[in-house]
């Protein structure tokens, strides 16, 4: 699928002089679908074909199985980045930033709270509304992200201030620290946010695993 789309993003760095932060903006997209999208699904196929029905025979811990399915999104989103980011170098010959793999790492890492997010609603959406509620949540991660700001009235500017406070937004600011070379103090901030929405997000996902466990049983 990359390189169907890599033309088109060369296209779109044409017209910015900062190349690599639109370009990685789409990879950061593609990432957030994989584990909101793909992996979700894939653990609500796994429900409806009745292979969970192995959590009732084992005392599989939480932590094991949330494991497990962290290592593989850690894994397929490893692959992906170091692709997308070698056929921008190699092939569209776009000159990327001098910490590229310091911005490879923290795609990779900073994506995880959101795999833990996917694993939760995997466990809890129902298989015949998995595909509209993910699909519209894909939809609205632009807008979480605050990637598309939109004129608020000021008598809903709580919305605003809602959205800064989600750890969207803190991962795109993160990565956009990183290949701006930001401030120090900033880029940590935007680490505490992301290591809070982790343990929140592992909370909610081993909740999740336990409600799923005592469903089968």
């Amino acid at each position: 699928m990359i390189p169907f789309v890599l033309p088109f993003l060369v296209k779109l760095s044409e017209k910015t002089d900062n190349q690599i932060l639109p370009l990685t903006t789409v990879c950061g997209l593609f990432l957030f679908t994989i584990v909101i999208d793909r992996f979700a699904k894939r653990i609500v196929v796994e429900r409806s074909e009745k292979w969970l029905n192995l959590l009732k025979a084992t005392p599989l811990p939480a932590t094991l199985y949330i494991g497990a399915k962290l290592t593989a999104i850690s894994l397929i989103c490893g692959v992906f980045t170091v692709t997308y980011f070698t056929l921008i170098t190699f092939i569209a010959h776009i000159e990327v930033v001098n910490n590229l793999s310091t911005l490879i790492v923290v795609l990779i890492i900073g994506i995880i709270p959101f795999g833990l997010l996917g694993i939760t609603l995997g466990f809890l959406l129902e298989p015949k509304s998995a595909d509209s509620i993910l699909g519209y949540s894909l939809l609205l991660i632009p807008l979480l992200c605050w990637l598309l700001p939109i004129p608020i009235p000021d008598k809903f500017s709580w919305i605003k201030d809602l959205l800064v406070i989600l750890p969207f937004y803190y991962y795109r600011t993160l990565v956009e620290s990183i290949i701006n070379n930001g401030n120090d103090s900033l880029i940590f901030l935007n680490i505490l946010w992301l290591i809070w929405a982790t343990f929140l997000f592992y909370y909610l996902a081993v909740l999740s695993y336990q409600r799923e466990k005592v469903i089968q049983k």
